[in-house]
């Protein structure tokens, strides 16, 4: 079963793990967010980063590609993951993404979301089998 996590948007908000392993016998933290950018080509990405338990210091964020909207998930075990919609979802896809996380999403996810809908059921119109 999974669990939602909304709200964790910069490394300042993000959601922090204790006891996360570094290397063989070292323990850690790391913090998750979800990243997200309003230029053209931008999205959303999520973005992780650990602290270096030898000096103390926080490693570079490892950031993956950019969907168009992401959600921060935990599973059983504790393990951060995430959901989100790119441009393959299809429109039952895209309301069920939005029927489970509309009142949790922020304005700009909102507004994508929107925007993904009307293009996807307008192409869904224009392609339909004849």
């Amino acid at each position: 079963m999974k669990k939602y996590i909304y709200g964790h948007i910069s490394p300042e908000t993000a959601y922090v793990v204790e006891g996360y392993p570094w290397g063989f016998r070292l323990r850690t933290k790391i913090r998750y967010w979800v990243e997200t950018s309003e230029a053209r080509g931008g999205g959303q990405r999520f973005c992780s980063q650990t602290v270096n338990p030898k000096t103390g210091q926080w490693c570079a964020p490892k950031k993956s590609i950019y969907q168009t909207i992401m959600v921060m998930t935990l599973d059983e075990e504790g393990h951060v993951h995430y959901v989100c919609t790119h441009r393959y979802s299809t429109s039952e896809e895209l309301e069920e993404f939005k029927d489970r996380h509309l009142e949790h999403l922020n304005d700009y996810q909102k507004k994508g979301l929107e925007k993904e809908l009307v293009m996807k059921k307008t192409f869904e119109r224009i392609y339909a089998p004849v």
